[in-house]
């Protein structure tokens, strides 16, 4: 092989690299194994805790858009995000887990 087996070990590590970075990015398997290591080696409640409110009177442009729900009205949408809800003093901002998760 020679002079090929430089070559082809540099695109080995190089793919190697791609694709973790592929998975990091693309899936949630970090996020919880974070949440997993949080909670007790538990999933219980990981769905939950991925999900941000958004109220829709925020919006602007579908304030008449209710959805009914059987139980009444409902303007609360939710969203898979990292985000404080409406009633927070940092409405929307991307929390600190979201950051964590990032950073790691």
């Amino acid at each position: 092989i020679g002079a090929w087996n430089n070559i082809l070990e540099a695109i080995t590590h190089l793919s190697t690299a791609t694709n973790a970075f592929v998975i990091a990015f693309t899936s949630d398997f970090v996020a919880r194994q974070i949440y997993r290591y949080k909670h007790g080696n538990s999933l219980e409640g990981y769905i939950k805790s991925t999900l941000s409110i958004y109220d829709m009177k925020d919006s602007g442009t579908v304030t008449n858009q209710i959805v009914d729900i059987g139980k009444g009205n409902s303007t609360l949408c939710y969203y898979r995000a990292l985000r404080y809800p409406p009633d927070h003093p940092k409405k929307y901002q991307l929390t600190p887990q979201y950051w964590y998760e990032v950073g790691i």
